[in-house]
């Protein structure tokens, strides 16, 4: 059976590790547990011609994908500005799923699911806090 991960983990560290090896980039991998959103795994992806990091995440039965892709310019067309815990992140929808993106330095990021808004942006706002510590 075909699955959307290549890699299918919930160890955090070893996703980390393994994303590291095959793209050379650090790539943060939020704890969504608290929330009750667990990690299914993740892939190498290609957006905008630039390989990507894909998490895979699931809350009962509502997948949520995370995607982070270096290197690209952040063009917000199409989207909302929403100013969430004094970030702005952008939203709007995709082939019926409901997305948040944002960047970080030469990074964007971008959550996709069927999730609501605030359920996205909680997600969202996790791994940029998250992102922040690693930094530290």
């Amino acid at each position: 059976v075909a699955t959307p991960e290549e890699m299918a983990s919930d160890d955090a560290p070893l996703l980390a590790g393994w994303f590291r090896e095959r793209l050379g980039l650090r790539v943060t991998v939020p704890d969504y547990s608290p929330a009750g959103i667990h990690l299914l795994g993740g892939r190498i992806a290609e957006m905008r011609g630039r390989p990507a990091a894909y998490l895979l995440y699931e809350k009962g039965h509502i997948l949520m994908s995370v995607f982070m892709v270096p290197g690209v310019r952040f063009a917000p067309d199409g989207t909302r500005a929403v100013a969430y815990r004094g970030a702005t992140y952008y939203t709007t929808e995709v082939n019926g799923q409901r997305a948040v993106v944002w960047a970080d330095g030469e990074r964007v990021f971008g959550l996709v699911s069927a999730l609501d808004y605030d359920g996205l942006l909680e997600c969202a706002d996790r791994l940029r806090s998250a992102r922040a510590s690693e930094r530290a």
